[in-house]
């Protein structure tokens, strides 16, 4: 009989055990995949942890980072886009004041 209850906590304790590595490896590998999908440009990671503790913090600062650095290249790219019509507007000029110079 006391063998037996022996075995029967170590299963038990198996099991938690079990249970408490794949609550926190999956959110884990959540996050790996998202900074890997980050490593290639994607920067609107797909994942949903909700655990209350520290890899949900973790999580969360990760979603903030990947929306910070989204609207930062929204930001970029229109300042390119106006840079560049300056810059056609300059050439304009230029070839406009060209043309009176050289005639």
């Amino acid at each position: 009989m006391l063998e037996v209850d022996y075995e029967l906590k170590v299963f038990i304790a198996d099991y938690f055990i079990y249970i408490g590595s794949k609550r926190i490896s999956r959110p884990i590998l959540e996050l790996t995949k998202a900074a890997e999908s980050l490593e290639q440009s994607n920067y609107s990671p797909n994942f949903d942890i909700k655990l209350g503790d520290e890899v949900e913090v973790l999580a969360n600062a990760f979603s903030k980072m990947c929306k910070n650095i989204r609207n930062r290249i929204t930001e970029l790219k229109e300042r390119v886009e106006e840079l560049d019509t300056g810059n056609d507007v300059l050439v304009q000029t230029k070839n406009v004041l060209r043309g009176i110079i050289v005639a």
